[in-house]
């Protein structure tokens, strides 16, 4: 471990240290000097069993079993949202901006899981990529959160400032910390209560739609709502308010991704029912068109046939007009030359 003060300290909540013990250290005391400019991350942290002492497979394993089930689902997530990005960049042209929304929601909220397991830790990743990758994915997650709701009740420009202040807050945070000037950690009670303001906001704005009728808007909310408790319990869980016992939080995000994919299903099914009724209709269209050129044809070829008749029919006419002309012609030179 690093026995004295360091800058690298400030990502602290982010590294794993394996102190190797020497042998025969069973039943002695163990006195560890902790340096951190972040007063959260001073002393040990028992509630989350932060020190653990055994051996290195066995402390492996405690993690591992600990986690197992947000590793799994941040793993799922991010790779669900990597399968809806690239349908979306494959099909961006029919404006699917649904899948778009919930490609950046899974993809973000799967990576924070994944990265702020204590496991992580243990692998061979920097801890300052970690701290800033996981605060990044933490913060932009709700962008596509709330453009997926966007999508649902449409321009909403409560909603839009909503996803704006999320994504604004990360790229201003990050260059503070990276200078030092203000860590993300001393500002994340302030960020806590405009987060949790925020996901109020997003409550009454579902449940306005809700009112309206739109039937998406009520399965959102139910996904949404769900979260909100567990995403609730976690941050008090964070604050010391209530004992820690699990995390709760990835759970409430699978219902609402399910939820999500339960709206996605619902708006592929309604575009593909729309599609067969354009396509039935243009058949339809397609037929008449061609009951009538087939008509149209016949009824040239009747009018054809009709103009030859009476094309022949005149050529006749004229030719006995010349005949009969003749004739007079003759009639009148053979009564001249009798005169």
């Amino acid at each position: 471990g690093a026995f004295a003060p360091s800058p690298r300290l400030k990502f602290a909540s982010m590294m794993s240290y394996a102190i190797p013990l020497p042998p025969g250290a069973a039943g002695t005391t163990i006195s560890l000097r902790i340096y951190s400019p972040v007063r959260e991350f001073l002393g040990v942290d028992t509630r989350h069993r932060s020190v653990l002492v055994g051996q290195q497979e066995d402390v492996v394993h405690h993690l591992f079993l600990e986690n197992i089930d947000s590793l799994i689902l941040g793993s799922l997530f991010f790779f669900a949202g990597l399968i809806s990005l690239g349908v979306f960049l494959r099909r961006w042209r029919h404006r699917l901006w649904y899948l778009l929304s919930f490609a950046w929601l899974a993809c973000n909220i799967g990576l924070f899981y994944v990265l702020n397991e204590s496991i992580a830790g243990l692998l061979d990743v920097s801890p300052s990529l970690r701290y800033y990758l996981s605060f990044f994915c933490f913060i932009a997650f709700p962008v596509g959160m709330y453009t997926f709701l966007e999508q649902i009740i449409g321009e909403h420009r409560i909603l839009r400032r909503l996803w704006q202040f999320h994504l604004a807050y990360a790229l201003v945070m990050i260059p503070l910390d990276v200078v030092n000037v203000l860590l993300i950690p001393q500002n994340a009670p302030y960020y806590s209560l405009a987060f949790v303001t925020s996901i109020l906001i997003g409550l009454v704005i579902v449940v306005r739609a809700m009112r309206r009728g739109n039937r998406r808007a009520r399965i959102f909310a139910a996904g949404f709502f769900i979260f909100a408790l567990t995403g609730l319990h976690d941050l008090l869980v964070g604050l010391d308010v209530i004992p820690h016992v699990h995390w709760l939080s990835h759970w409430g995000m699978l219902v609402m991704l399910l939820h999500l994919a339960y709206i996605l299903e619902q708006t592929y099914s309604d575009n593909l029912r729309q599609l067969r009724v354009y396509a039935r209709a243009l058949q339809r269209k397609t037929d008449e068109l061609q009951d009538y050129s087939t008509t149209l044809e016949q009824r040239v070829d009747r009018r054809t046939r009709d103009l030859a008749e009476k094309n022949d029919q005149l050529v006749a006419t004229m030719q006995e007009l010349r005949e009969t002309q003749a004739q007079m012609v003759m009639q009148d030179k053979m009564a001249a030359l009798g005169n």
